[in-house]
């Protein structure tokens, strides 16, 4: 809880499958502070990691199958948007 408390945080409950063994309910929130998402535990609310993703992260949107995230980062300076792409099993941004 102490990293919701350290900035200004946008919670989007976004509940994603982890491994494929082994289903867990995550809730993901955005912070465009430390420019990471948090990735906490459904049932216990436990701080599980924070994933770094781009400049400004936006909105979050799951996969129908819940193996992905896609945080869109709208780009200020003119030049489109940024989509980064997390894998919800690994837990950490794809290229």
């Amino acid at each position: 809880m102490k990293y919701m408390k350290s900035c200004a945080v946008l919670i989007l409950l976004c509940f994603a499958a982890g491994a494929a063994a082994q289903k867990k309910s995550y809730i993901l929130a955005l912070s465009k502070a430390e420019k990471k998402m948090a990735v906490y535990d459904f049932e216990t609310l436990d701080s599980i990691t924070s994933v770094d993703v781009s400049e400004d992260p936006h909105e979050i949107m799951v996969s129908a199958e819940a193996r992905t995230a896609f945080i869109s980062h709208p780009v200020m300076n003119g030049s489109g948007h940024l989509i980064t792409q997390v894998n919800l099993e690994s837990l950490k941004t794809e290229k």
